[in-house]
């Protein structure tokens, strides 16, 4: 018999069995610390700056 899906929101759920109760880690954090913040922005700019630049490379090789 196949076992029911966890919630997120059901600590037991992520428990590892030995009496830890670790819950999943989140991918990004709501609240990042300054360092991690700028981080983020930097790799936002850069992912927007690759995108932009492949955009126009795009649009340039279908005008000829």
């Amino acid at each position: 018999m196949a076992r029911p899906r966890p919630s997120w929101s059901d600590p037991a759920a992520f428990s590892i069995g030995n009496g830890c109760d670790t819950l999943a880690m989140p991918v990004l954090e709501p609240n990042p610390t300054d360092g991690r913040k700028k981080l983020l922005l930097v790799f936002a700019a850069i992912i927007g700056i690759v995108v932009l630049i492949s955009i126009i490379a795009t649009i340039a090789q279908s005008m000829g």
